[in-house]
């Protein structure tokens, strides 16, 4: 059986106590009426797999569970909230160029290749040679504050069609902009 997962960009808010709610990839916000479905099970569905609806659900009531649960799934695909068919990644076909301390970079470069993007480290004099590839990103760490005028190069990539991310940490806090 072809499993259904959300659409990309789609997602289920949960709060305890409250009926879920859809955020679809365009940004808005739907209330899901889940009738006698519970939102962990459609949560499960859609994101993790078989959920655990026969665990909390007696024998008798089990099939009609499960129909009504087919049928709320079905009812996300029809509006476009779910889809079939394999996950792709969703940095696939995108390369990240990482600069800046090892201690963010590297956790950041393993998180974004299990994501499908190719990662390649950079240096500040190679900026200006990634200007303009398309697909392409530059994510700037730093492990402390930021000195002045120092990201004033990277501040054009964005002009040039490279898009850029910076990050830096300061005690506690991180700032990502």
């Amino acid at each position: 059986m072809t499993r259904s997962r959300l659409a990309p960009g789609a997602g289920i808010v949960t709060v305890p106590g409250d009926r879920p709610v859809l955020r679809t990839a365009d940004g808005h916000f739907l209330r899901i009426d889940t009738g006698r479905v519970g939102g962990a099970e459609l949560v499960d569905r859609l994101t993790a797999g078989e959920g655990t609806q026969e665990d909390s659900v007696s024998a008798p009531e089990s099939a009609s569970a499960s129909a009504e649960l087919d049928r709320l799934v079905a009812a996300f695909e029809e509006a476009g909230h779910a889809v079939t068919g394999p996950r792709r990644p969703p940095l696939t076909g995108r390369t990240v160029h990482l600069l800046g301390d090892p201690v963010l970079t590297g956790p950041l470069a393993r998180f974004a290749a299990a994501e499908g993007a190719e990662v390649h480290p950079a240096t500040a004099d190679s900026l200006a040679g990634l200007a303009g590839r398309r697909d392409t990103a530059v994510v700037w760490c730093l492990d402390s504050p930021v000195p002045e005028g120092l990201w004033a190069d990277a501040d054009r990539l964005p002009a040039r069609r490279t898009a850029w991310l910076r990050c830096h940490r300061e005690g506690a806090h991180a700032w990502i902009e």
